[in-house]
């Protein structure tokens, strides 16, 4: 399973954001993650049509913005499960609409379901952090067993 969600996170290449208003877009979902964002209403912030947005969020960032939004929603409600929150508590904190979307999205982004995250923290820390450029968002999976070495590092 660790294999697994090592794959799945490492898959995730970095890209390099030239349109400002796909930085924007980002800046704006990660503002608003926990929120019900709809691509209509992010492509009104930007200033692009939704068809516009969707088209150059993929080109640039290498993958749809519906997935850039449940990558956000899955990194904040991983942050909140650490600290030891209620599943339900979690999903309704981080804007999905029950603990059944909430672990639908975790299995589809990350392999494994939000309950069995406690089970892996004991030989693995995640660890999200973003310098408020958000092309620049990093995860390290850190191996508490080497002293808290990184293993890898992966970059959106």
């Amino acid at each position: 399973a660790c294999l697994d969600i090592f794959n799945r996170l490492t898959a995730i290449k970095q890209r390099v954001f030239r349109d400002e208003r796909v930085t924007k877009a980002m800046h704006f979902i990660s503002r608003r993650s926990n929120d019900k964002l709809m691509v209509k209403q992010i492509a009104n912030e930007v200033g692009l049509s939704e068809s516009r947005l969707r088209f150059l969020f993929k080109k640039q960032a290498g993958q749809s913005i519906q997935s850039y939004m449940r990558w956000m929603k899955v990194t904040n409600a991983l942050k909140i499960i650490m600290r030891g929150e209620q599943l339900v508590e979690v999903a309704y904190l981080c804007g999905f609409t029950d603990a059944s979307h909430m672990t639908k999205s975790f299995v589809e982004t990350i392999g494994i379901p939000p309950s069995k995250i406690k089970i892996y923290e004991q030989e693995f820390k995640i660890k999200t952090c973003s310098n408020h450029i958000f092309s620049d968002f990093e995860t390290n999976i850190i191996d508490k067993l080497e002293n808290g070495a990184v293993i890898t590092t992966i970059k959106i």
